[in-house]
């Protein structure tokens, strides 16, 4: 693809012809507001928040479906683009409910950080906000629908992402809904990455409800134990306590993916039937011991009831396919020298 000349805020910007606008300001960290564009979907253009000024246009021009040609000069922050984001804005934040200090989304909310720079203090607006009833779409993700603002995403993801097209719009306008088109609810096993994805708190996480504010846990990189790709998670805590699981972006694995397995596992931390500690049967009934001892009453069972009965090559071990591929090479390696 040819290499072109772009000017953008006045500045000169090297990049390919075709090329969407809205990548060329993400690579060149101009800052251009969204809500339905996601890097990892496709193009819709229907929430209108990043329309920008384009010279020779008629009128403002979405950042994320206008191709860019040799030439072209670009203001993402003159009057004429910003007056026309805070237009979108006032008009999304019409019917959206003022729900921000109960709403789990507080804090990472993407409508919450751009209402800040292109919203208003005060709403023209005198007429009673929509109300939407809310689907039940299954035990993982809590839906509040009132506060949808009809990005789509969701929806692609369950038909690009995860391959199962489960959710849909309905009607046209203020009477549009988006809701599952099953009454199961959704299926998919990537279903927890629609909570990610949903730019407001329209789709929350049902086990995390109402528990802490994203500022008050400590996050920490790590790697999913369920899948064997090696997706990258962030494990969040609070307190020594395991309180949420969320994606890690690379590119290389999971992209910015994870199963409902890996984001909702954590629960089973703390379940009440979870196994602390080694225990052995002592006389018939289990009972805890330190490391040490279980691992000793291994080796002696082994030695008296498995190799004085058994040859080597009889002997086979049972892994869990949750294991490092550093366990696997240590059981391999005490197998082998039985």
């Amino acid at each position: 693809m040819a290499k072109i000349e772009i000017e953008i805020d006045g500045k000169l910007v090297n990049a390919r012809a075709g090329e969407m606008l809205i990548a060329v300001t993400d690579r060149e960290s101009i800052s251009v507001p969204r809500f339905c564009y996601h890097k990892k979907l496709s193009i819709s253009a229907n929430c209108r928040m990043c329309l920008v000024d384009v010279e020779g246009a008629p009128k403002p021009q979405p950042a994320c479906s206008t191709p860019i040609a040799d030439g072209m000069k670009i203001h993402t922050q003159n009057e004429k683009a910003k007056a026309s984001q805070k237009a979108v804005m006032e008009f999304l934040l019409i019917n959206h409910p003022l729900d921000c200090p109960i709403c789990d989304q507080g804090g990472e909310c993407e409508l919450q950080d751009v209402a800040m720079d292109y919203g208003s203090d005060v709403s023209r607006f005198t007429e009673g906000k929509r109300i939407v009833a809310d689907s039940d779409i299954g035990a993982l993700i809590q839906t509040d629908m009132t506060r949808c603002i009809h990005c789509t995403r969701c929806v692609r993801f369950g038909a690009e992402i995860a391959g199962i097209m489960e959710m849909g719009g309905t009607g046209r306008g203020e009477d549009m809904k988006i809701e599952p088109f099953l009454t199961e609810g959704i299926q998919s096993e990537l279903s927890g990455n629609m909570i990610d994805v949903c730019p407001v708190g329209a789709l929350t996480s049902k086990p995390f409800r109402y528990e802490l504010r994203s500022w008050q846990m400590n996050s920490m990189s790590n790697i999913a134990r369920h899948d064997l790709v090696g997706s990258n998670i962030y494990t969040q805590t609070y307190k020594g306590k395991v309180k949420r699981i969320v994606a890690r972006d690379n590119d290389d694995t999971n992209e910015t993916w994870i199963s409902d397995r890996d984001r909702f596992s954590y629960e089973g931390l703390a379940h009440e039937n979870r196994l602390l500690a080694p225990q052995i049967k002592v006389e018939g009934e289990w009972k805890e011991v330190e490391w040490n001892v279980a691992l000793d009453f291994a080796t002696r069972g082994l030695g008296n009831s498995v190799l004085n009965n058994h040859q080597s090559d009889q002997l086979g071990a049972l892994a869990s396919n949750t294991a490092t591929l550093e366990e696997f090479h240590l059981l391999q390696k005490i197998l082998r020298e039985l």
